[in-house]
């Protein structure tokens, strides 16, 4: 019960604005165009009140219908499940304002404190244990702050020099105590030394089905663990488990098919491997379908504690509500993704299908992600994995030559780098490699 009460003291005194839903609403009604600049920033669950939500939708459906927004058409929607639906309508019309669009990116924000605030709320156990007014005021300032700070942008020259000035102070800090690289160390030295590490910057990894890009991502997060930083991994295709089996067959070095029915739990490989894992600062959802969850996940993971690595696997997979077609969908994802990463300041990697034509085309100069071709341009990095079946032929049983065409690179260099796969237990390594890592096998 106390847990209750907290929530609806929190939301009611941060998070929602009757009047401001009302004008917006009002001014669709006022200018019916405006509904499709208002979808750009919100959708009906960014509404508090369940009858402005109902409201909303019925909008939609009318605007859908090609008819005109008005008391009487939403009156007709509604009439069944609404009684004093006039007087309310009335109400909303003589609050509106002109330009309903500016507003809706302050609902939004509203929405998305509330969300933050929920998440906080499900997961602290302070709430047991401190007063309301304690919590209200730690948890509301907590979130008002971490959101206000990510929509701060610097844009006079002095500021933007200042900025410039200090990540040149900390690049050089960070190289003068050993680092090899500006980001962060992937684990793949011609991968790094052609990105300068893993910065916080925007990952398109592109590959058709199996070709193992969901295995190379694990590498780096592998690589990431042992560096002892912290991934939230957004798993939309496997569960938790699988994603964890996965993880231990590539520090075992385990057949992970071995290790998903239990052949080898007295291993000492195994056991190192779970008890490593144990140990690192990794989560893992596989329930987090829309980009909202997904985004809402990813501000409380890093509020709770900074991040330094974002997986998502993978972007066909994610779904946004109202949008119209997979191309819709696709390029709305990768828009916010972008956006996340400034905000944030954490790298984010992105799994993504390509299309059946350009998995069968030579041409590597071509990024074609599936669904949306629009998608590469938001990305900072775009690598594209292919099967070296040529080189794969010089292999063992078990090895597969993979090549990463890393076709854009908006701060390095691009060009053609060679792994191998084991495909066993999904470890990498560089080509060069494969003498050492054969002669074991």
């Amino acid at each position: 019960m106390k847990q209750k009460i907290y929530k609806i003291q929190l939301e009611t005194k941060y998070f929602y604005n009757k009047e401001m839903e009302e004008a917006i609403l009002g001014g669709i009604i006022i200018d019916n165009k405006s509904i499709y600049g208002v979808l750009d920033n919100i959708n009906y669950q960014d509404f508090y009140f369940e009858i402005n939500k109902k409201i909303f939708k019925s909008m939609l459906k009318i605007s859908d219908d090609g008819q005109e927004i008005n008391i009487i058409t939403i009156a007709n929607e509604l009439s069944s499940s609404e009684q004093n639906i006039h007087s309310i309508l009335a109400g909303i019309t003589i609050n509106f304002i002109n330009n309903p669009i500016k507003l809706s990116i302050k609902l939004r924000e509203l929405s998305i404190k509330r969300w933050l605030t929920d998440f906080f709320i499900k997961t602290t156990s302070e709430l047991e244990i401190k007063g309301s007014t304690e919590i209200l005021a730690e948890i509301g300032s907590k979130i008002s702050s971490a959101y206000n700070k990510t929509n701060k942008e610097k844009s006079s020259a002095k500021e933007i020099i200042q900025s410039v000035i200090k990540n040149q102070v900390e690049v050089r800090e960070k190289i003068n105590s050993g680092r090899k690289y500006i980001g962060e160390e992937c684990g793949f030295s011609k991968l790094d030394y052609c990105l300068s590490g893993i910065r916080s910057f925007y990952y398109l990894i592109n590959a058709y089905t199996s070709v193992g890009k969901t295995m190379f991502s694990l590498n780096i997060v592998n690589n990431f663990l042992n560096n002892n930083k912290r991934v939230v991994f957004f798993s939309l295709e496997m569960s938790q488990d699988e994603i964890m089996t996965r993880l231990i067959a590539i520090r075992s070095g385990i057949n992970s098919i071995s290790v998903s029915m239990g052949s080898f739990m007295e291993d000492e490989r195994e056991q190192t491997a779970k008890n490593d894992l144990y140990n690192k600062n990794l989560v893992l959802y596989s329930q987090k379908r829309s980009l909202d969850d997904i985004k809402i996940a990813m501000i409380s993971e890093n509020l709770k504690e900074k991040v330094d690595l974002f997986v998502i696997d993978y972007l066909q997979h994610i779904k946004i509500p109202n949008s119209t077609s997979r191309y819709e969908k696709y390029t709305e994802a990768s828009n916010q993704i972008q956006e996340m990463v400034s905000k944030l300041d954490v790298p984010i990697i992105v799994l993504s299908q390509i299309d059946n034509a350009s998995a069968s085309s030579k041409q590597t100069e071509v990024i074609a992600t599936k669904g949306s071709g629009d998608v590469p341009a938001d990305a900072d990095v775009v690598i594209l994995m292919q099967r070296d079946k040529k080189t794969t032929q010089c292999y063992k049983d078990g090895f597969i030559g993979i090549n990463f065409f890393v076709q854009k690179n908006r701060h390095g260099v691009t060009g053609n780098l060679e792994f191998i796969l084991e495909t066993k237990c999904g470890r990498f390594y560089d080509r060069e490699e494969y003498p050492r890592i054969s002669s074991k096998n």
